[in-house]
């Protein structure tokens, strides 16, 4: 019985939950797997619990992961680091661009200058579109 009792403890640590596959890997029949499994778990030899229809075996050992633990404080590589100055600058040069022009549009009365005004205010909405539209592509924290 013993030689079942290791192969059941090997078979629930490689992650078989099912009492079916257990019982035919085990070559016994599904009552007597789920009542080896009770005795195992109330001797302590493996961790688990049976769920209530008694289909399935849900271990409870905390399995250790083989992947390296990565430290929370490392930064990334310079090449995932967004940059959001130069959207700052464009946003702000298209803000002073829509004040002159507009400045420019309102005081002057030649209708030439208000044209070329009227131009370089839409130029520095565009310009403010970029820097804004810049800006919003950084990937929020996590």
């Amino acid at each position: 019985m013993t030689d079942v009792r290791e192969q059941a403890k090997l078979l629930v640590k490689s992650g078989i939950s099912s009492v079916v596959i257990l019982s035919n890997r085990l070559g016994l029949d599904e009552d007597s797997t789920r009542t080896l499994l009770q005795e195992m778990v109330s001797a302590g030899e493996i961790l688990g619990y049976l769920s209530g229809d008694g289909t399935r075996f849900f271990s409870t050992e905390v399995k250790k992961s083989a992947a390296p633990a990565l430290p929370a404080d490392e930064e990334p590589p310079a090449f995932l680091r967004f940059n959001t100055t130069p959207g700052r600058i464009l946003a702000t040069l298209g803000l002073i661009i829509i004040i002159a022009s507009y400045l420019s549009l309102t005081l002057n009365s030649s209708v030439e200058i208000q044209n070329i005004s009227a131009g370089a205010l839409f130029l520095g909405i565009l310009v403010m579109c970029g820097g804004c539209y810049w800006i919003s592509m950084r990937k929020t924290p996590p």
